[in-house]
């Protein structure tokens, strides 16, 4: 194996680890706890104290721009249309509540499944019912220009009415269960000339202080890139990060 051979395999294994990367800010980035809304999880600390703070790696960081509610409806009859009038229904009573506390948000359903059921609703097996369905949609809204403080009180209020309407409808043949609340960006795509830009600026500044005059470096085999991954670090924070793979070779 000759020197320029073993630089290329070296450079293309220093390359894939600087992957990817763009934007304003630098790759790592402190979590929040306010990414996480499960207190089960956090104990409560004896003591107030500062969050612990994971380290997250992202391309860039942008602001979030929507607000989901995740939720799914089941239902349980012995009529399958009845089944799903009863989830209707109950999906357009939630959107009135939610609506209550966000004027401008949008539920849109997402899938839907019918099986038959297992559940009994008494001990005689003949007046069981005949078909489950279940239902998932979100809550959407529109954060726009809203501030920490503002988004917080929105996500208390959507963590509160989750509670008492899974409480409200738990013993009942409709219920309805919530994920916890999340923020994304609305559009990564309108991100992905930035991200794209910024990998491709750092590939060619690590190429030429990894070349020799000799054994210029060069990027070999690049496919095309993939879809661009969001991930929440806070209220006020998402990371973006776009997956591209190349590798250096000298130059022919």
């Amino acid at each position: 194996m000759n020197a320029a051979h073993r630089l290329a395999i070296l450079a293309t294994s220093l390359l894939a680890a600087c992957a990817p990367a763009a934007g304003t800010k630098e790759a790592s980035f402190p979590s929040s706890s306010s990414g996480s809304y499960s207190a089960a999880s956090m104990p409560a600390p004896s003591t107030p104290g500062v969050p612990a703070r994971e380290q997250v790696s992202a391309g860039i960081v942008v602001r979030p721009d929507l607000l989901c509610l995740p939720f799914a409806i089941h239902s349980a009859d012995a009529d399958a249309d009845r089944a799903l009038a009863n989830a209707q229904a109950l999906a357009a009573e939630l959107t009135q509540k939610l609506k209550a506390l966000s004027p401008t948000g949008t539920t849109r359903m997402r899938g839907i499944a019918v099986s038959p059921s297992t559940i009994q609703q008494t001990k005689s097996k003949d007046e069981a019912p005949a078909f489950a369905l279940t239902a998932d949609g979100v809550f959407e809204v529109a954060l726009g220009e809203t501030d920490f403080w503002t988004r917080t009180k929105l996500v208390a209020a959507f963590v509160s009415l989750s509670k008492r309407e899974h409480d409200a409808h738990k013993d009942q043949l409709v219920k309805v269960s919530f994920e916890q609340p999340n923020m994304r960006v609305t559009d990564p795509e309108a991100f992905r000339a930035r991200l794209t830009k910024q990998w491709v600026e750092r590939a060619k500044a690590f190429a030429e202080a990894a070349q020799s005059a000799t054994t210029p470096l060069a990027l070999v085999d690049c496919a095309a890139p993939g879809e661009i991954a969001q991930r929440l670090i806070s209220n006020e924070e998402v990371g973006l990060t776009l997956s591209v793979s190349c590798r250096l070779d000298a130059r022919k």
